[in-house]
């Protein structure tokens, strides 16, 4: 196997000049790196980032836990993150939890096992407490991201509460009252979409006995509810609080032959490019705002950056409603 003295010969340089190439040092020039890389790439040759962790007592890999593989949102986050963790000499350790305790902890063993040295993580509950502890115990950074379970972590969110009364608020403003909040049932254990819905409508006059939330099931197939709920309450309009419930949606409209803005208005919450296809209003995010939130401080934990609040930094990110030809004005 080709190794880092290898490299040296080709390149004529010394195994400790290698060694800074791949390690971005500032004290050997662009053009030697040039020859370092291009010696590397002629022959093959790979650096062992793992021996390298061993020998410096750190595994430069960053864990991160999400919640749903189908999620065009997370899928964005993830890019985001690690260009700026690749830019910053780590790698990135993805697992998925898909909302379930069990599976949490399964990754959370993983990251363990793997010597991360910081978590991403959207927690599902508290029943893994235990493993949080232990990342903590053993210098393991944590940022929770997206929703908030242990207090005494840091967090970077989204104002939820922010988006969904903007959705709501603006909806109201063109005359529609029946309005659909959907939500997933787990997250009214916790509620901050649905709180902003309900703000909004108190601020209008309206009662929450006004109020029509729908709790929805993880990883079903909601569409046939959603049109339940529409039908009976009557509704001129609807906000779905993630893309799968947004396609469910969709989906449910279709099925009652409805016409969007005509027949029912949408305000979507996470935005994406077929949503602009289909002219479909959203709450949207300033993603490489939160990636870089979210990189610097857990980094800055790692490199113990004194500059970051103590004993935990709580960092949320203001969401923005993006009007496109999916509301209708009643008069």
């Amino acid at each position: 196997m080709v190794n880092s003295q290898d490299v040296a010969k080709q390149a004529n340089v010394s195994q400790a000049t290698v060694s800074r190439a791949f390690r971005d040092d500032t004290r050997i020039s662009p053009e030697t790196k040039r020859k370092v890389i291009k010696a590397a790439e002629d022959l093959g040759y790979y650096p062992n980032y793992s021996a390298r962790g061993l020998k410096q007592k750190k595994s430069r890999i960053i864990g991160i836990m999400m919640s749903d593989a189908d999620n065009i949102f997370y899928n964005a986050l993830i890019k985001q993150l690690e260009r700026s963790l690749v830019a910053k000499g780590y790698r990135l350790l993805l697992s998925y939890n898909d909302e379930d305790p069990r599976r949490e902890r399964e990754c959370l063993e993983s990251m363990l096992s793997s010597r991360v040295e910081g978590v991403f993580c959207i927690p599902v509950s508290t029943e893994n407490e235990d493993l949080y502890s232990i990342m903590k115990k053993n210098n393991i950074h944590i940022v929770q991201i997206i929703r908030i379970l242990f207090p005494g972590f840091d967090a970077v969110t989204i104002n939820d509460e922010m988006g969904a009364y903007m959705a709501t608020n603006h909806l109201l403003s063109q005359g529609h009252k029946n309005i659909l909040m959907t939500e997933y049932s787990f997250n009214e254990l916790h509620p901050v979409k649905t709180a902003g819905y309900l703000r909004a409508l108190n601020e209008n006059g309206l009662t929450d006995d006004c109020a029509r939330i729908l709790d929805l099931s993880y990883n079903v197939d909601n569409s046939a509810l959603i049109a339940g709920a529409m039908i009976d309450g009557n509704c001129t309009a609807i906000i779905t609080s993630n893309t799968i419930i947004t396609i469910n949606a969709l989906k449910a409209i279709k099925s009652q032959g409805l016409s969007i803005p005509e027949d029912i208005s949408v305000i979507a919450y996470d935005d994406n490019a077929w949503l602009e296809f289909l002219g479909v209003s959203a709450i949207t995010h300033p993603m490489e705002e939160i990636g870089k939130a979210m990189s610097e401080l857990l980094i800055g934990r790692i490199e113990k950056d004194s500059r970051l609040p103590e004993p935990q930094a709580q960092i949320k990110i203001k969401p923005f409603l993006l009007l496109r030809n999916s509301i209708k004005k009643i008069t």
